[in-house]
């Protein structure tokens, strides 16, 4: 099974089609990183829902763009008990 890192990665790259080569742990999903924009963002999180079986409430939505993969990966992690 994947990391929820490797989650990410394939998410971004195959069903958002982020350059793979942009990718790394510590780049901010934000406007100093992949500079992904609200619906992008949005996007990203249904994504995670999704594959992922967690539940990401719509008030944590806006912490996403400051974080970084990493920090995306880690929020997930602590998150997984509260399935969708």
């Amino acid at each position: 099974m994947p990391s929820t890192q490797e989650s990410l990665v394939h998410i971004l790259r195959d069903k958002m089609n982020v350059s793979v080569d942009d990718i790394t742990s510590g780049l901010s999903l934000g406007p100093e990183g992949l500079d992904l924009e609200s619906l992008s963002i949005t996007e990203l999180i249904m994504h995670c829902e999704e594959m992922l079986s967690v539940r990401i409430p719509d008030s944590d939505y806006q912490l996403v763009p400051q974080m970084t993969l990493q920090e995306l990966a880690d929020y997930l992690d602590r998150r997984t008990g509260e399935k969708v």
